[in-house]
């Protein structure tokens, strides 16, 4: 299993918290952790660092669509200025 860059200025306090259990269960449990001891801080953790990821994902898709729409507007526009010239001459 891979996750993202656990660096805490990525993440909300929430999935911080999450990594900093996880990261201490795996300093505590050395040997445990081979037989999967800290699978539940893991899971976790990673559920939370997901709902991020598509809470992102939502937002710059949204973001992406209203960009889309300006910049369509805005061709629009741009096309019956250059109509309205060639009408004029």
């Amino acid at each position: 299993m891979t996750h993202t860059d656990l660096s805490p200025h990525l993440h909300t306090d929430k999935c911080n918290q999450m990594v900093e259990l996880w990261r201490q269960c795996r300093k505590d449990n050395f040997f445990k952790v081979m037989v999967g001891y800290c699978n539940s801080h893991y899971d976790a953790m990673a559920d939370c660092l997901k709902s991020e990821r598509l809470a992102r994902r939502a937002e710059n898709q949204r973001k992406a669509r209203e960009s889309k729409k300006r910049i369509s507007e805005r061709i629009k526009a741009l096309e019956l200025e250059e109509e309205k010239k060639k009408q004029e001459a």
